[in-house]
């Protein structure tokens, strides 16, 4: 099996285009060669924050550790991969001697403070409303029979034609001093695209719209539920241009760039869930972004001040 260990550079980005892979077939044919409905992967970013988009039979139900899926019709199966995934997972297949063992690439986060901050002006770590939580808890769980998971997803937002490149980074670990004081951290689960209010945010690839409405603290979000329970999330819109129910495609537009909700500049929060596991948005666009290791900066993201926490 061919191992991929590729990173590309740009700039000062580091784009992760895979790690390594292990395929244990414990009924593998005795002249190496693979046999007839061996699961396979179509697609991957086998790192934390990553995916695999397995083929195997249709309707074969998947365990990754005490996370179940189904394949669809033709057969393929989402996986998502935690920030904070451990170094192997293994994938088993309900029904079948084949397991496949994946070998998950190591990311190190870089440590954002955020400083100026006051009682009065820190974020709260209290919990938003129950009713905010209900509506994104319902649509998190939505399932739609869908296949964009398999597309490689566009960036939602260009200017002139170019990526504005972002000003945070999914995965960060964000400290938050009060008076001076370190008060308390957590990581931060979006990458934050910067962009003037009432630019256009599109689709990256084809979805149904599961969650079109304003929040407390993420302000108006769109979710868009790719299939497979892969679900893209769009915070701080100023517009929002699709309701609940509607199916896009790769370029529709989704709404407008904002600064709605618990933020402090303009901007776009681009999150993505898969169950309950947090992945990086990037990723689904083939290479992982991330800014170089080590990398530090003084004072507060540019224009998340605010982050809108956890997405439960």
């Amino acid at each position: 099996m061919k191992r991929v260990d590729e990173v590309m550079r740009e700039g000062s980005l580091a784009i992760f285009g895979g790690a390594a892979l292990v395929v244990a077939l414990t009924a593998a044919a005795a002249n190496g060669e693979m046999e007839t409905g061996v699961p396979v992967l179509e697609r991957q970013a086998l790192t934390q924050g990553g995916f695999a988009v397995v083929r195997a039979e249709p309707g074969a139900t998947m365990s990754v550790g005490s996370v179940s899926t189904t394949a669809d019709a033709e057969g393929f199966a989402f996986l998502g991969i935690d920030r904070n995934a451990p170094s192997r997972l293994v994938v088993s297949i309900r029904k079948s001697a084949h397991q496949l063992v994946l070998e998950i690439g190591a990311r190190q986060w870089r440590q954002r403070i955020v400083s100026g901050l006051t009682k009065s002006t820190a974020p709260p770590p209290a919990a938003p409303p129950k009713t905010d939580g209900d509506k994104k808890v319902a649509a998190l769980r939505s399932r739609a029979d869908l296949q964009g998971f398999l597309e490689a997803f566009a960036y939602p937002i260009a200017i002139n034609g170019k990526f504005p490149g972002f000003t945070g980074m999914f995965g960060d670990e964000r400290v938050y001093k009060i008076s001076g004081k370190p008060d308390r951290k957590s990581p931060h689960y979006g990458a934050d695209i910067p962009a003037p209010v009432g630019t256009p945010i599109i689709a990256p690839a084809t979805a149904k719209v599961v969650l079109a409405d304003e929040l407390n603290l993420e302000g108006k979000v769109v979710f868009l539920d790719h299939g497979q329970g892969l679900i893209t999330m769009y915070l701080h819109l100023s517009r929002i241009d699709v309701k609940v129910g509607d199916y896009v495609a790769k370029g529709d537009v989704l709404g407008l760039v904002g600064m709605t909700g618990r933020t402090n500049g303009p901007h776009l929060c681009w999150r993505a869930k898969w169950r309950d596991k947090n992945l990086d948005p990037t990723c689904l666009t083939g290479q992982c972004a991330q800014a170089e290791p080590g990398a530090r900066a003084g004072g507060a993201p540019e224009n998340d001040f605010y982050d809108a926490g956890e997405i439960p």
